[in-house]
């Protein structure tokens, strides 16, 4: 629908690495290159969710995993460490 209007398309969801995978995810399927947003909260689920986090290499840009599903892998000790009963 974006592209149909001509529009720009910046997801918004940058609060931990899955959603910075998803979003690099999605935006690597378009045509276009497009910004992506890159959390520096002081959070603990920002920075450890995952073990292999995207990260801005020093030219400014992201590299979009290339592993299976979103192309990170969640560190599961601090999954459990945040987990809510």
């Amino acid at each position: 629908m974006a592209d149909q209007a001509g529009s720009r398309l910046v997801p918004h969801g940058w609060n931990t690495d899955l959603t910075l995978a998803a979003n690099l995810q999605f935006l690597a399927t378009r045509s276009a290159p497009e910004y992506v947003e890159f959390s520096t909260s002081a959070s603990p689920l920002r920075w450890h969710l995952a073990t292999n986090g995207p990260q801005i290499d020093e030219q400014g840009m992201i590299t979009v995993p290339q592993s299976a599903g979103l192309g990170i892998e969640l560190d599961e000790a601090t999954v459990d460490r945040y987990r809510i009963s």
